[in-house]
């Protein structure tokens, strides 16, 4: 069975949850829909300050920050940065960004740190890629909350 997003929260709401919105939960609203259920649940079980939001699609990533814009978010990329995506970051002003690993380049680092973002790899599966995310970020300032 799989949990509701209220029991994981519930469950786990004294440690740093990271949530993300997919992008097939947006859907076409207008406005609010998924991304009200999701603050309405945050704001319920106080956790603002110990989560961040995030997605691979800015629409809703948008709309959290005009609906609270003291929560984190996090842009989500599965490539590294282009310039749509530096400008996309501008606008929306992240927390932090996340990058796959296998995707991630220096100069992706050196934008992150250069407009104070915070990043993160996924998809580490193995030692070899676990190393090589250690000396691309080696003294990089990684969640902290």
């Amino acid at each position: 069975m799989i949990p509701t997003l209220e029991e994981v929260i519930s469950t786990f709401q004294k440690t740093p949850l990271h949530i993300e919105i997919k992008s097939e939960a947006v859907g076409d609203q207008v406005k609010g829909g998924v991304e009200e259920l999701v603050l309405e649940l945050v704001d319920r079980f106080g956790i603002e300050s110990t989560c961040v939001i995030s997605s691979f699609s800015s629409i809703p990533l948008f709309r959290i920050r005009d609906m609270n814009s003291k929560i984190a978010i996090a842009a989500t990329f599965d490539h590294s940065l282009n310039d749509a995506d530096k400008h996309m970051i501008e606008q929306l002003r992240p927390f932090a960004i996340h990058l796959p690993i296998n995707k991630i380049r220096n100069s992706d680092v050196d934008y992150a740190s250069v407009n104070d973002l915070r990043i993160n790899v996924y998809t580490v599966n193995s030692p070899v890629q676990m190393k090589s995310a250690q000396d691309l970020l080696r003294g990089w300032n990684f969640y902290k909350w």
